[in-house]
């Protein structure tokens, strides 16, 4: 696996998650969440085993590794590895994909 990918969508989700917690908790928690992220990103990429599927979630060949409270929706069948959603777990999170895949 050689690296990841940041679908359009997946960085519109980032950007509103680090615009939400700045206005919260401050720009350096808003920051040191985005880091949390980007270092998750990485280890997926490094090993892409680690996701599981969430069948309760979505029927779509895509993987979930949870960094609380966030879930990150990716396909590790693509290199580099893609990251399809960050969603905060308390979201509707069938219902966002279910919307986003039927966009695409």
């Amino acid at each position: 696996m050689s690296g990841y990918r940041l679908t359009g969508e997946a960085i519109g989700d980032l950007e509103a998650i680090t615009q939400t917690i700045a206005e919260r908790e401050g720009w350096d928690r808003s920051m040191n969440v985005e880091q949390e992220l980007f270092d998750a990103f990485d280890r997926l990429a490094i090993n892409p085993g680690i996701g599981h599927r969430r069948s309760d979630l979505t029927r779509l060949p895509v993987f979930f590794y949870a960094i609380e409270p966030f879930l990150i929706v990716h396909d590790r069948d693509h290199d580099p590895l893609r990251i399809i959603a960050v969603i905060h777990a308390s979201r509707n999170v069938r219902k966002l994909l279910r919307k986003r895949f039927r966009r695409n």
